[in-house]
């Protein structure tokens, strides 16, 4: 799954400046999955793109508070708050 995320925003040569991903229904997010979003998350900022994530299930939230990924991510409750932060950048 890593590599075909990857390999279809490399593929859009820069027709955009965020990446919005909705976690809601994601319950459960474990190294395998965390391992994934940090690959995104580089490939984001390596690529000058910002990664929003959406809809983190209170089920999936402690895994990025152990990790400390709180700090890393950009959490947003709804698609349309992320859509609005993005087009404020």
């Amino acid at each position: 799954m890593r590599t075909q995320l990857l390999d279809i925003l490399a593929g859009q040569n820069g027709s955009f400046a965020s990446v919005i991903l909705d976690l809601s229904q994601i319950t459960f997010v474990d190294s395998i999955g965390m391992s994934v979003l940090i690959a995104l998350l580089r490939f984001c900022n390596e690529s000058s793109l910002n990664l929003k994530l959406v809809g983190v299930q209170p089920q999936a939230k402690p895994t990025f508070d152990i990790l400390e990924m709180t700090q890393v991510f950009e959490f947003f409750g709804t698609i349309g708050d992320a859509i609005g932060a993005a087009e404020q950048k």
